[in-house]
């Protein structure tokens, strides 16, 4: 009696086969904590915030912890950007700031940790 195999086939898309298992686990922790980004502006010469923050939220916040969490984290990253204005801030920083001090106060205010994504322009 011959043996076929019986291993699992994934569909993604258009594609039918092996999909990465980094694409895999991405989308496995997407669905579990969701996703939070950050978009704002800094000044390029002293590093201050210029607008922003704008936090958009997908399968992450219920509608009753909307409000006031995303107040709070608004707060939050304003702090981080006040300083002296001496030196320029980088991208780089910005967005370890903000992924460091967000990330931090997610957990601990909702018990999970979406995937922050930053998004800095420098003006």
């Amino acid at each position: 009696m011959e043996s076929t195999p019986n291993n699992f086939v994934f569909v993604d898309g258009v594609s039918v086969g092996d999909v990465d298992h980094v694409v895999l686990r991405d989308r496995q922790l997407l669905s579990q904590d969701g996703l939070l980004l950050v978009v704002v502006s800094i000044d390029r010469q002293t590093g201050k915030l210029v607008a922003g923050p704008d936090l958009i939220s997908r399968g992450f916040l219920y509608s009753s912890e909307d409000g006031t969490v995303t107040e709070d984290a608004r707060k939050l990253v304003r702090r981080e950007f006040e300083h002296d204005g001496d030196s320029p801030a980088e991208c780089s920083w910005a967005h370890r700031k903000i992924k460091n001090t967000l990330g931090q106060v997610m957990y601990e205010r909702t018990g999970r940790r979406p995937m922050i994504l930053p998004v800095v322009m420098e003006v």
